[in-house]
């Protein structure tokens, strides 16, 4: 059980790590207001993380691939897929810690209010590209039905282009600049 709140915080605090790549954007770094100086940290530190996350991830995905190799035999061995279980457990936790460690090192870096800025940047980031996405998706299942051909492109659903995106993320970071008067400047 303690594991398993261990994992749900770890989910609540690392909201954003979907969206990673968004940390290597300079620009909108520089929008959120982070000096190049941080901006330098905040590479460093991913940097130092990822070969522990990503060890601790090929931990998993190699327990996890026992673990349904093991799952499709009648006779499979009990404390076996327990011990698989807690192993592929134990490296997902393994990988929340790390990426906890980096977040927590970010946000000590940058203050709680650039933080917040942040995470809701990649949120919002994260939504839609998750929904330029679904977008795709539902076009190329249009696409595939020949209804959906016939009725013309106006039935894709509405327009997700990059450009879209952009331009969202765009009016975003503008809402969310830094004021004269903030006291993390």
């Amino acid at each position: 059980m303690k594991k398993m709140g261990l994992v749900f915080l770890s989910l609540c605090l690392t909201a954003f790590i979907a969206s990673a790549q968004g940390l290597n954007n300079s620009q909108m770094l520089r929008r959120l207001g982070l000096t190049d100086d941080q901006i330098s940290q905040i590479a460093a530190i991913q940097q130092q993380a990822l070969p522990e996350i990503q060890a601790a991830q090929a931990d998993m995905r190699q327990a996890k691939k026992q673990l349904a190799q093991l799952l499709v035999d009648p006779k499979a061995d009990p404390k076996e897929v327990d011990r698989l279980v807690h192993a592929a457990t134990d490296a997902e936790a393994r990988v929340r810690v790390a990426q906890i460690r980096r977040e927590m090192a970010i946000r000590q870096l940058i203050g709680d209010r650039k933080w917040q800025k942040l995470v809701l940047y990649l949120r919002v980031r994260r939504a839609l590209v998750r929904a330029e996405r679904e977008s795709a998706l539902a076009g190329n299942r249009q696409s595939d039905n020949r209804q959906a051909a016939a009725a013309g492109p106006d039935t894709a659903g509405p327009d997700q282009s990059p450009e879209k995106t952009q331009a969202l993320l765009q009016e975003m970071l503008d809402v969310l600049g830094e004021d004269s008067t903030s006291p993390t400047r």
